[in-house]
């Protein structure tokens, strides 16, 4: 394995439901550890047919899941290699995380769209993927997944927090990780009320009044008082979530205020800790100028934010690095006893 470079295509899409981040990453050692490389990496955004279908697929028939399920990676495996013979670049493999359709760690078990055999065949390259359900097998929460990458790209961070459509954070010291709170998944949801994406730089929220009850009262949701290891999902986005703040009927511009004041909140609990000093930052939340403004008003930590093709493509490179790992037989994933 040591003497083996490998180029691996790391593929994912996360719940923010924007499109498949794509990373051609170089892997090899170097006096015993594994150093990396993003030779191309590029957003595939979704077609409004595939959108319709990530959106809808949680309340159709298992048949059309199935369909649906070829659809997905046959979309995928095709932007792939018109990909690669456009950039005229080289991979040993492909390692897919899929879209997450429905996450039960609880009861044994995480699916994901994007069927591994369309994409092997359509590519002729081979496939790795399926990565949540041998962690949550373990015992695990099968998410997060990245703090390998932390571990071994990262280690000079105290701790890494990723501010995707779900906000998670890895400890080095502990090796715990765990998923924070809902964060670009509400936050963009409430944009797109205002005709908007997203909120760029937080502009809407920087303008904007906090709704101090809907705070506290998000803050009393079951899952804060909850002890790692804990996840979440779409489903407790839509179903507990959501619900619980449009009780309120407040102006979708002070929902964002009051929600990007929520996430910085439990990002800044979750780095409370004397022995964290320096955090790095990475996901599309770091793109957020005020949301990082309100961490730093509620942590006094170093927040570092890395070069942009790590802050935008970290998953997809973490992702190829599983998939490397696992070609090698070594761990993929940190095992906290």
């Amino acid at each position: 394995m040591q003497k083996n470079n490998l180029n691996i295509i790391g593929i994912m899409s996360g719940s923010s439901m924007d499109g498949v981040d794509v990373a051609l990453c170089q892997f090899y050692f170097i006096s015993q550890k594994i150093q990396y490389k993003i030779i191309k990496a590029e957003t595939f955004s979704y077609t409004k047919s595939i959108l319709n279908t990530i959106e809808n697929i949680r309340t159709s028939s298992a048949l059309n899941f199935f369909q649906q399920d070829v659809v997905y990676a046959q979309w995928i495996g095709k932007k792939i290699i018109d990909w690669i013979k456009k950039n005229q670049l080289q991979a040993d493999a492909i390692a897919i995380h899929g879209h997450t359709v429905y996450h039960y760690p609880e009861k044994g078990f995480s699916v994901q769209l994007g069927n591994a055999s369309q994409i092997a065949a359509i590519c002729k390259i081979p496939v790795i993927h399926n990565f949540r359900n041998l962690d949550i097998a373990m015992g695990g929460q099968g998410a997060p997944l990245v703090p390998i990458g932390d571990k071994l790209f990262f280690s000079e961070m105290d701790a890494c927090v990723n501010i995707g459509g779900i906000a998670n954070v890895f400890i080095q010291k502990t090796n715990i990780s765990y998923d924070i709170c809902i964060a670009n998944l509400g936050l963009n949801y409430f944009a797109q009320q205002l005709n908007k994406r997203y909120d760029s730089n937080g502009n809407i929220a920087r303008q904007a009044k906090v709704n101090p009850s809907l705070l506290k009262s998000i803050h009393r949701f079951k899952f804060f008082h909850q002890k790692p290891p804990k996840s979440l999902n779409r489903e407790y986005f839509e179903d507990v979530y959501l619900p619980s703040i449009l009780k309120y009927k407040e102006s979708p511009e002070n929902i964002l205020s009051t929600l990007t004041e929520h996430i910085a909140i439990q990002i800044a609990q979750s780095i409370k800790h004397s022995y964290i000093k320096n955090v790095l930052i990475t996901g599309g939340g770091a793109f957020n100028q005020y949301l990082i403004q309100r961490i730093n008003h509620y942590s006094n930590k170093n927040i570092a934010i890395p070069p942009a093709q790590i802050v935008k493509y970290k998953e997809a490179l973490i992702f190829a690095l599983l998939g490397y790992l696992r070609i090698g037989n070594l761990a993929n994933t940190i095992h906290v006893a």
